[in-house]
């Protein structure tokens, strides 16, 4: 015969018996909800970022073609007026020239890192 004490127990495994695997399925479900939405989240991410990276691209790529060309037509101008120049005029364009190296230079280095990094992880940049 089944003492009270061990009546008790019973009966409260029969009541808490339920509630708990209740609680272990709603925590593995409620796991899986979380990984299922952070991965979501990462894609939703990585993809806005694609585009954004995308963009940028586009706008390096203008700005290259649009100031490449110009660079040319400057340096051309700057060539055809040093032959045609005299001495005073020569100084003064070799230091226009000197100024417009550094131009180029710097444009060419602003250029360079608008194309440098490319999106590997989220959160993680790495050299294309």
């Amino acid at each position: 015969m089944l003492s009270s004490g061990d009546s008790l127990l019973i009966k409260l495994l029969f009541l808490l018996g339920p509630a708990l695997a209740i609680l272990a399925v709603t925590g593995v479900y409620s796991w899986f909800l979380i990984n299922r939405y952070t991965k979501a989240i990462s894609r939703l991410y990585e993809m806005n970022f694609n585009s954004l990276e995308t963009e940028r691209k586009r706008i390096a790529n203008d700005i290259h073609d649009i100031l490449g060309n110009k660079m040319i037509q400057i340096n051309s101008a700057l060539s055809n007026a040093e032959k045609e120049a005299d001495e005073k005029t020569l100084r003064e364009i070799r230091s226009i020239r000197s100024h417009f190296s550094l131009f180029n230079s710097e444009i060419g280095r602003s250029i360079e890192f608008l194309y440098l990094y490319v999106f590997k992880e989220v959160g993680h940049y790495c050299l294309e």
